[in-house]
């Protein structure tokens, strides 16, 4: 699955992905690494939010304000 321009660190596009340790999103401008919780069908970044959508909505609001700046 792709998110676009949903980076945190370079507003760059995301890519999930999965390997034998878990899921996590991974930058493919800058190559930022992202861990991703998964509990029953979804999924949270290890820091708290509840769904990928919600992690979505925060990285995409924090490269907003980091553009406005």
């Amino acid at each position: 699955m792709m998110y676009f321009k949903a980076c945190q660190k370079c507003a760059g596009d995301l890519t999930l992905e999965k390997d034998s340790y878990g899921s996590y999103l991974k930058c493919l401008q800058c190559g930022k690494y992202t861990e991703l919780n998964e509990v029953g069908d979804t999924r949270s970044m290890l820091h708290g939010s509840v769904s990928d959508q919600g992690v979505l909505k925060l990285a995409v609001a924090g490269s907003m304000k980091a553009a406005a700046a």
